[in-house]
């Protein structure tokens, strides 16, 4: 998340930027889900109450996660096709 901070703060706009944003954004997304999803399975039954801070923070990310602009394959091929356009080379 760092680099792609930097990137939106001191980058040129460019079409292979935004990819690399977005993947790295999806990247960060899909491990903070995975994590929190291993600390809630780690919880036991009480984990399963709503008033559990564990419970929310789950149900958070996972909402999160599960924004179609968070999906990692949609933007890991964003990424793919952008930086082949960067560098001449036709994806397709």
């Amino acid at each position: 998340l760092e680099a792609a901070a930097r990137r939106a703060d001191h980058a040129p706009v460019t079409a292979l930027a935004a990819a690399e944003n977005q993947r790295d954004t999806c990247a960060a997304v899909t491990l903070c889900a995975d994590a929190v999803d291993r600390l809630f399975k780690t919880t036991g039954a009480g984990g399963l109450a709503e008033h559990d801070p564990v419970q929310q923070r789950w149900r958070d990310v996972t909402a999160v996660a599960a924004h179609a602009a968070l999906d990692f394959d949609r933007a890991a091929s964003a990424y793919a096709e952008a930086s082949c356009a960067a560098s001449g080379e036709d994806l397709r």
